[in-house]
């Protein structure tokens, strides 16, 4: 009886670790995400300022430099766009947003940031689109630093109450 009573604990407290540390590497990730998002809209304005290219060829480049979930938005959106149907530029970005957001690590706001983004992608003229882009640009900067605080703050903590509510949650049910 011991033995089972000892194994049950090792499982909870491996639970809350296992939990606490799911929520740590979200802390983490979402300033690297953002700052790929970043850095993915500013070849984008690259590709659209300068190289002229069309927004499926554009699309795919600015995704090249960027690792999986922020990569899957964008080949995603790029492929959605060449695959040459009905496809509005907004609509096969939303798409391809919507399929990545459960592996992404954002929070709300700034999903909406990048969501907005396919209205920008619909606009006629280069010039606006890239003034938006900047502008989103920029908007994600400030969510970067505020997601490199929220990290600082919150990603060992998360860990640390995992483990000690899943050893707290032992010593209540022995």
């Amino acid at each position: 009886m011991l033995l089972l009573k000892l194994a049950g604990a090792v499982l909870v407290v491996g639970a809350g670790a296992a939990l606490g540390h799911a929520v740590s590497q979200r802390y983490r990730q979402r300033p690297r995400e953002l700052q790929q998002f970043q850095r993915a809209l500013e070849l984008l304005v690259t590709e659209i300022s300068y190289a002229v290219s069309p927004l499926p060829h554009a699309l795919g480049r600015a995704g090249v430099g960027t690792t999986y979930p922020v990569r899957e938005v964008f080949s995603g959106a790029a492929s959605r766009l060449a695959s040459g149907g009905l496809v509005t530029a907004g609509d096969g970005w939303t798409a391809a947003l919507d399929a990545a957001t459960p592996a992404l690590s954002l929070n709300a706001a700034d999903l909406e940031i990048i969501r907005s983004l396919g209205a920008v992608f619909s606009m006629p003229g280069a010039r606006e689109q890239v003034r938006h882009l900047e502008l989103a640009c920029r908007r994600l900067a400030q969510h970067e630093s505020a997601a490199r605080a929220d990290e600082s703050r919150y990603a060992r903590l998360a860990l640390q109450l995992g483990v000690l509510g899943a050893l707290a949650l032992t010593i209540v049910l022995l």
